[in-house]
Parts: C-alpha cells; structure tokens; sequence
C-alpha cells in the first residue's frame, strides 16, 4: 500500500530499508511494470483522466490540455526509453540481459519525470545518461498532476512557439486550435524563473566544492 501511494503520488519514498531504492528489484518485471504505470497514472494529471473516464479513447473529444499532455508524455516516455537502452549499455546497465536492461531502461525513462525510485544506481550513470536526466527532470510531469517539473504542456508550449517563429509564422497552433499569446508569455517566464533558480543553487553548490555535475543533478532534482 505504501509503495502503491508513493509511486502514484511521484514521491519516490520507500521502505524496503537497503538505501538503494529498487536496485535489488532491477529484474522483477511485476514490481518494476506496476511502479511504473503508478507513476505514469500519476503524471498525467486529473484532467486527463477525466477526459479518459468521460470520452474513453476517442482523442479527438479531449480537451487540448489532455492532448497536449498524453501526447508528450509518450513522445518522452518512449524517447527517453530509447536513448537509455543504448546510452547505459556498458554503464549502468552493463552486465545485464536484453530483456532486463529493456525494463531497466523504460523505468528509469518514466522514474526520472520526478517520481524519485531507482532500480540502477545513479552515481553508474554515462555523461550522457545524467544530462538525459537533468532534462526529464527538468520537463517533468503534466500539468494539474501529482508530479513536478516545469510541466510537459509548458515545454510543448515551447517547442510549438520555437518551431513557429522558425517558420516565421505569427500564431502558434496546435491541433487545429491557436494558442494564447498569454499563454505562450507564461510557458517562456515559468521555465525561466525555473532555469535560473537551478543555476542559483548550483553555483551554491559548487562554491562549496561540490562537482558541477552533481550540483546540477541535485539542484535540478530538488526543484523538480
């Protein structure tokens, strides 16, 4: 019950007492697979789920918060997946069969969107793997949801104006519906005040003597 709370809850607490997170679990697909759908229940926010309770799997008559965030969700969900399968295979998940880096790979995609569990130790992470995580935990999870971050719409929000003003286009549209300016004007503030006081408090870090990279990972994870 408590792991189950936890999980939803992207809180990331545990009781099994061995200080490593579910790193003894790394392997037990049935734990790591219920952790997982808990989180992502979680992030997804409540609107989504009314919008799921309400239209079932019709898309299209969700609200376009709820498709903005199901959406991006995935796109990271399945990306961050991805590049952790190959990105930890002589690291963090060396030594391990296909199938369990597999598992270990889509939990730490989905764990790092705030929710706070392990099954691999952290300080085994690549260059590579750390700055994927400082990112995933930067977006974080949906907005109106039990996760943190700046908030997958927020960071949608920012890709769509960066891909409009590329284009040179004046309004910046996201299925078939046109964003609010204002709307735009808060997604840049929030991750800006956002980057900025990470960057505060890993410059604190550091003029205590900590390493930059684990200033920037516990500053990020702390605000996020």
């Amino acid at each position: 019950v408590f792991h189950a709370v936890s999980a939803y809850c992207n809180a990331g607490f545990d009781l099994l007492g061995r200080g490593d997170s579910l790193c003894s679990l790394a392997g037990e697909p049935l734990v790591n697979l219920v952790i997982m759908v808990l989180i992502i229940c979680g992030g997804l926010g409540f609107l989504v789920w009314d919008d799921m309770l309400t239209h079932g799997l019709r898309f299209r008559c969700w609200r376009l918060h709820s498709k903005m965030a199901a959406s991006v969700t995935v796109s990271l969900f399945a990306g961050g997946a991805l590049a952790f399968y190959f990105l930890e295979a002589d690291h963090a998940f060396a030594g391990a069969p296909g199938p369990v880096r597999g598992l270990m790979a889509a939990f730490q995609s989905v764990t790092a969107r705030t929710a706070g569990f392990a099954s691999v130790d952290q300080a085994s992470l690549s260059q590579g793997g750390v700055l994927l995580m400082l990112l995933l935990m930067f977006v974080g999870a949906a907005s109106g949801s039990t996760g943190g971050g700046v908030k997958v719409n927020t960071f949608a929000v920012l890709l769509l104006g960066v891909r409009a003003r590329i284009r040179r286009q004046d309004d910046v549209n996201v299925f078939r519906r046109r964003l609010d300016e204002a709307d735009i004007h808060k997604a840049y503030s929030t991750a800006g005040m956002s980057l900025t006081g990470a960057l505060a408090g890993c410059m604190v870090l550091c003029v205590q003597g900590v390493d930059l990279t684990d200033a920037l990972y516990e500053t990020v994870s702390a605000m996020s």
